[in-house]
């Protein structure tokens, strides 16, 4: 079965929140997630929102994805068209997702027009916003809008595995300079 994801990484003064959304080869709606992640900058949000649906995607053992994005940034180093310098402040993680995709033939990651990745955007962006609200309620941890992934229609019977296999890439964050 094949399934489609995509995702989008936003920040907002220096806020960075992922959203990612996947459909099943039926074309139904398979989980959604928004989820604030910590601080950085828009190339640092987009990464950590392919590593997390990466990860979400070999927890629900999938073995067929085509995965969308609408970074060419993002896309062109991972698929090797750009090439990554030495000073490249995430060249780890690219090279760690660069080995996740070859052990993985069928996953495919693509570029699309932010136009075709709307809901993904909407995600991201909704979850710098619940952050921003938790903050004006005077609250100190961000936990409460972290949030877990929504189960859509007749899927709802996906068990995540534990713990990613091989390799365990993506639980080692990216570095940065």
């Amino acid at each position: 079965m094949l399934y489609k994801a995509y995702f989008d990484g936003s920040c907002f003064l220096q806020y960075c929140g992922i959203g990612y959304f996947i459909h099943d080869s039926d074309g139904f709606l398979v989980c959604r997630v928004g989820r604030y992640v910590g601080r950085g900058d828009a190339l640092k949000a987009e990464y950590l929102a392919l590593m997390g649906v990466l990860n979400h995607l070999q927890r629900m053992h999938i073995q067929h994805a085509i995965i969308h994005c609408d970074s060419r940034t993002v896309v062109h180093q991972v698929n090797g068209r750009v090439n990554t310098c030495e000073r490249n402040r995430f060249r780890n993680g690219i090279e760690r997702i660069r080995l996740f995709f070859l052990c993985r033939p069928s996953w495919i990651l693509k570029w699309v027009p932010r136009h075709e990745n709307g809901l993904a955007d909407t995600l991201a962006t909704e979850s710098l916003s619940q952050m921003r609200l938790a903050g004006k309620k005077g609250s100190n941890s961000t936990k409460a809008v972290l949030g877990s992934p929504t189960f859509m229609g007749r899927n709802q019977d996906f068990r995540l595995a534990p713990e990613p296999t091989c390799p365990e890439i993506l639980q080692l964050p990216l570095t940065c300079c």
